[in-house]
């Protein structure tokens, strides 16, 4: 064979591989890839310099999906005409007093001897509280008939809302309501608080405030409802992209940057803490909720981190609560 001759035959195949390659490359189905969101926007006073410790392993992210959806959130205008429609519901006849909160604007207030109601337009929440007298503890309900209890309240009161939530837990809470704290002993619970999500969701839906849900029904021993909040949207969907979770090792490294929500147990304001007021922190569970952003249409789901702490010039620890963005691609 001349060389020339040897010379053709290696471009030819040389060509002919640069073809195939090219095809294969060509009919490959590409990965749809992830649109691109901001992180929710968590206010934090206290976020670098934490003394924070964990029990938490990789281990302990496992149940946890690896991917999940946003919530589109398409936020319904309450009026004045609204929110009296609302009110009538409750048996409310006479005029709102109008008041207007620095943060949550315009407020219509309703309240009698024994009930109130408290509609914020801009937040699209609707506050019922009943006047009545803590009835003691020792309560012989179920999870199952306080579920019950709660679902037919709502039912009854939020019609619309009823059929787009279901339950999801109850939490058993000491305390009058005012003063509040979790507790895990049942009998003495002071009232009871079932948290309600939307029905395509499996998680809760949070704030900053971390005692209450978006959306839940106080119920007291006696069986009588206590309190509720339900925020009123017109339509909640999931995004049709799924958005990757965070590992277990990625959140354990990530722990410094989690932003401290609330402290739990006694009346402090974080904002006059700082990172010298702990003696120490240790996050000992882990949740996955959906954090209702303000004046956001979309609720991205963060870790919420929970545990003990110890700060300076009190005798008993606290319960603290930090919130972490849970999706990785950003």
């Amino acid at each position: 064979m001349t060389k020339k001759k040897l010379v053709f035959i290696t471009l030819a195949l040389f060509i002919i591989i640069l073809v195939v390659l090219g095809f294969f490359l060509l009919t490959q189905k590409k990965e749809p890839q992830q649109n691109k969101i901001n992180p929710p926007s968590i206010p934090s006073n206290i976020q670098i310099g934490l003394p924070i410790q964990t029990t938490l392993t990789k281990e302990s992210f496992d149940e946890f999906p690896k991917e999940l959806p946003l919530l589109n959130i398409e936020h319904i205008n309450l009026s004045r005409d609204d929110a009296v429609k609302i009110s009538t519901g409750f048996g409310f006849l006479t005029p709102p007093v109008e008041t207007n909160d620095v943060i949550e604007g315009k407020k219509y207030i309703w309240s009698n001897a024994n009930q109130s109601l408290v509609v914020t337009p801009k937040t699209q929440t609707v506050k019922y509280n009943v006047n009545l007298p803590f009835s003691g503890k020792d309560s012989t309900l179920s999870d199952t008939e306080i579920t019950q209890i709660a679902s037919d309240f709502l039912k009854n009161s939020f019609t619309d809302e009823f059929n787009n939530l279901k339950p999801l837990r109850v939490v058993y809470f000491a305390g009058n309501g005012e003063i509040k704290a979790i507790t895990k002993d049942k009998r003495s619970a002071s009232f009871f608080q079932v948290i309600f999500t939307p029905s395509i969701s499996n998680y809760e839906i949070v704030s900053l405030n971390t005692l209450n849900s978006d959306n839940f029904v106080e119920v007291l021993p006696n069986e009588k409802i206590f309190s509720a909040q339900i925020k009123k949207s017109l339509k909640i969907t999931t995004s049709p992209t799924l958005y990757s979770v965070s590992t277990g090792e990625e959140v354990l490294k990530a722990l410094p940057q989690a932003k401290l929500i609330n402290i739990l147990g006694e009346y402090l304001d974080v904002r006059k803490l700082n990172s010298n007021s702990f003696e120490r922190i240790n996050i000992t569970k882990v949740e996955i909720v959906y954090y209702d952003e303000q004046n956001s249409n979309l609720y991205q789901p963060v870790f919420r981190l929970t545990g003990p702490a110890k700060i300076k010039g009190l005798e008993k620890e606290v319960i603290i609560v930090f919130y972490l963005p849970a999706i990785t691609q950003l």
